[in-house]
């Protein structure tokens, strides 16, 4: 039997675990030890776990671009618990500007706070290091997923909202800059077989031009006679 209850927004689960007497002397003789064993039907507490973790959270699911950190050092920041040492100054800076993001997480436990501002801090760390042509129909998922992740630690997104939007729509120009350049290719490939085409157009042109001359040079020659018998 197992029941549960929450304290301070923790989840505390305790089952009540049946162990045959049998087996529980058998344990105790096996291993020589004289520690005290847990009677029959004794309820025994689980190990506490806070609520806002719980196993369906989006932020235990190790994605590539979620689970990837820029280096190997990690700082406090704020004493919510160590998030990568390249995410602290731009914590800084945003918690500044924005006093809701740390009151937010107030009295929320250590392992759920380092999560939070280190996911805050893998989207501000993208946006800041991250160029347009960055973004990618994966790279799109990836932020997507990062977002919703934010939105469950409560945080005010409001102000960055904007920016993130934009920068899901980078991938249109992307996509639109790649289909130009694409075009601009197939024009330049057009353009060299056509230059390569005139090149010889050019020759049979000078060619046609040398005996046109020489054909017209003969007709303004005089007519004359006496010259023998004609050609054929």
């Amino acid at each position: 039997m197992c029941k549960g209850y929450l304290v301070d927004d923790t989840r505390v689960i305790e089952a009540t675990v049946a162990v045959p007497k049998a087996e529980m002397t058998a344990s105790v003789n096996e291993s020589g030890s004289s520690a005290a064993v847990q009677p029959l039907g004794a309820e025994l507490p689980m190990i506490a776990e806070p609520l806002d973790s719980r196993a369906e959270s989006p932020v235990v699911k190790e994605e590539p671009f979620l689970s990837s950190l820029p280096s190997d050092e990690t700082a406090d920041f704020r004493g919510f618990g160590k998030v990568d040492k390249a995410f602290v100054p731009l914590l800084e800076e945003v918690c500044s500007l924005q006093p809701s993001l740390v009151e937010c997480q107030q009295n929320k436990g250590e392992q759920f706070t380092q999560w939070a501002f280190t996911t805050l801090g893998r989207l501000l760390y993208f946006l800041k290091t991250r160029k347009p042509k960055d973004i990618t129909e994966e790279t799109c998922r990836e932020l997507r997923k990062l977002w919703a992740e934010l939105e469950v630690f409560r945080f005010d997104l409001s102000w960055l909202k904007t920016d993130f939007e934009t920068a899901l729509r980078m991938k249109n120009h992307v996509e639109r800059a790649r289909q130009m350049r694409e075009e601009m290719n197939a024009l330049d490939t057009q353009r060299k077989r056509l230059k390569a085409e005139l090149a010889s157009v050019e020759v049979n042109f000078e060619e046609a031009q040398r005996k046109v001359a020489d054909a017209e040079e003969l007709l303004e020659c005089e007519l004359g006679y006496g010259r023998g018998v004609p050609s054929s």
